[in-house]
């Protein structure tokens, strides 16, 4: 019970703290929606191991983007993401560095994203998920 609450600690910091840059004074929302598109893919059983393919998180992604009136491509929040602690890439061939990761570069050299193993198991728990979109909705949708 300990170590859950140690880890619901840690990711609570984690999501509420999401480097997220700041264009013409607004706050970009994109990596935030790159999570929640995650977690809407546990929630819709398209995702049973923790690995997130990229044209489903596409998908998802857009759909929020449009609720939410945000305008950066997918990739962007994707690739970016991988600054975060809990969130990772699967390369093909090794990370490729890069300033401006184009859709075909995520394409052609990610297979997947997933979370920390720990993260993970968290996330499989309805209520979880619930009470992280809710840091996420009130740290960075509202």
């Amino acid at each position: 019970m300990i170590e859950n609450s140690i880890l619901l600690s840690l990711y609570n910091d984690a999501f509420a703290s999401i480097h997220c840059q700041i264009y013409k004074g607004k706050l970009n929302i994109a990596k935030p929606l790159i999570i929640m598109s995650m977690f809407e893919l546990i929630e819709q059983e398209h995702v049973f191991l923790n690995k997130f393919y990229i044209a489903d998180i596409k998908e998802s992604y857009e759909r929020l983007q449009k609720k939410y009136s945000a305008t950066t491509p997918y990739q962007y929040p994707l690739y970016f993401l991988e600054n975060e602690s809990f969130y990772h890439l699967k390369w093909k061939n090794g990370r490729i560095k890069t300033h401006t990761p184009s859709a075909k570069l995520i394409r052609e050299n990610v297979e997947y994203a997933y979370f920390d193993n720990a993260l993970w198991d968290l996330v499989q728990n309805q209520e979880m998920r619930n009470h992280f979109c809710t840091i996420i909705e009130n740290y960075y949708l509202k």
